[in-house]
């Protein structure tokens, strides 16, 4: 009986930390994707920002 307990407690142990990797590996995939979405959004509002700054400064009259 305590063989049948031991062993069920090590597989129990064993299916706990594959599941714990594989929560570890989704949530670093996840923080990539984050940072990789961060940097296109960036992007976009840096270049919309230019247009901005574009669009104020031909309207001022320089002359």
């Amino acid at each position: 009986m305590e063989n049948c307990i031991d062993l069920a407690s090590d597989e129990a142990m064993n299916i706990v930390w594959d599941l714990t990797q594989a929560a570890k590996e989704d949530v670093d995939e996840l923080i990539e994707d984050v940072q990789r979405f961060c940097k296109i959004y960036s992007s976009i509002i840096e270049k919309l920002r230019e247009k901005e700054i574009k669009k104020v400064s031909s309207e001022i009259d320089n002359t």
